[in-house]
């Protein structure tokens, strides 16, 4: 049977549309170097970036468990997987090359952050925003001088000019693997204090995790959940194990 000009473009938009697989080119993935910054050889050959440049990793640990992730390739290279390599290659291509605007970015998230808009009823999730951010906000104040101002609803309220400039300094202080890690955050969690205070290790992963979801739990208990959301934040969740794996291991 003939197939027609529209069948043909509409086969080639989904051949387009299917996941790009890369089959494995290599034997072997190894560790080079004997102090930081070390770098990972693909059967002998420095890997580099997508950008072309060699990917420079801080800690021996984090470019052990880079080379791994290689090793525990098949047949085929899955990149998606590979949430360590996606992040050193975004820390070197991106942030590094790109501090101040991450810096900004971050800042701006904070300038409106999740964890300073409250609710003022029903009391039970007043309290539960109360538990999980009251702590992240005395954090702040304590450790950088960062008074944030909180309000109840969602409408927009400035936060002082002098607080987004130190929290611009603070976070001007990290590396861009750090950097990295913090602007994940902040996208996967909606907060930029939350991204701060888990690298600064004032709160566990899983305390970050629990004050992300405050609103989203309570309405869960209010009112359940269906199978499509639970695989959502599934997939939420292990994005975010893998963020801070990489944040932990490039220390």
């Amino acid at each position: 049977m003939e197939v027609s000009e529209a069948d043909r473009i509409q086969g080639k938009l989904r051949d387009e549309r299917k996941p790009q697989q890369l089959k494995k080119f290599y034997k072997k993935a190894s560790v080079k170097g004997k102090k930081a910054p070390f770098a990972i050889a693909l059967d002998g050959r420095l890997m580099k970036t997508p950008l072309k440049t060699i990917l420079n990793i801080p800690s021996r640990a984090l470019a052990r468990a880079i080379a791994t992730e290689w090793n525990e390739q098949g047949e085929f290279v899955d990149l998606s997987l590979m949430y360590l390599t996606k992040y050193a290659n975004t820390a070197v291509d991106r942030v590094e090359t790109r501090k101040e605007n991450i810096v900004d970015e971050i800042v701006a998230f904070a300038s409106s952050d999740m964890v300073c808009y409250r609710a003022d009823l029903p009391q039970g999730l007043v309290e539960m925003q109360a538990n999980a951010w009251d702590p992240v906000l005395k954090w702040a104040e304590d450790r950088y001088e960062l008074n944030f101002i909180c309000v109840a609803g969602i409408v927009y309220a400035s936060q002082p000019e002098t607080t987004l400039v130190s929290a611009h300094g603070v976070l001007t202080g990290h590396d861009a693997y750090t950097l990295t890690a913090i602007h994940n955050l902040t996208t996967l969690t909606g907060s930029a204090l939350l991204a701060m205070a888990i690298v600064d290790e004032a709160i566990s992963a899983d305390e970050g995790w629990d004050a992300a979801h405050v609103d989203e739990d309570w309405n869960i208990a209010q009112w359940g959940t269906d199978e499509d959301a639970i695989k959502r934040r599934e997939l939420r969740r292990r994005e975010y194990d893998g963020i801070i794996e990489f944040f932990r291991l490039s220390r």
